[in-house]
């Protein structure tokens, strides 16, 4: 048995990577925008609106740099289906809802409920 840090193979595996720079530019991506939003980070964005025009608009048009459409997806809970039947167990918690000037009242940051 070998002695040594997975990071030593790193050198090895780098060069079986392809060659990424002929690589054709893509139809379509397809995102999760409720990933998306979890995903970025708010940084000093104070309101909601600041946001989604610094940070999340920010992130589809480097999206945008790969390929001509993009279609953002959100979840929908339709009455009869599965997804609403989970939720409906798990609870509704507390909402809040989300405007443009949205402010979290606890740290003066951004709130996603």
């Amino acid at each position: 048995m070998r002695i040594g840090a997975k990071a030593d193979l790193l050198h090895c595996l780098e060069l079986n990577l392809p060659d990424n720079r002929n690589a054709s530019a893509v139809d379509a991506i397809v995102l999760d925008g409720a990933a998306i939003v979890q995903m970025l980070n708010p940084g000093t964005s104070k309101t909601f609106q600041e946001y989604a025009t610094t940070v999340f608009a920010s992130y589809i048009n480097s999206q945008l740099q790969k390929t001509n459409r993009i279609d953002l997806v959100w979840d929908v809970y339709l009455p009869s289906s599965l997804k609403r039947t989970a939720r409906d167990k798990r609870g509704k918690g507390t909402r809040k809802r989300v405007g443009s000037s949205t402010m979290s009242q606890r740290t003066g940051e951004i709130s996603f409920v």
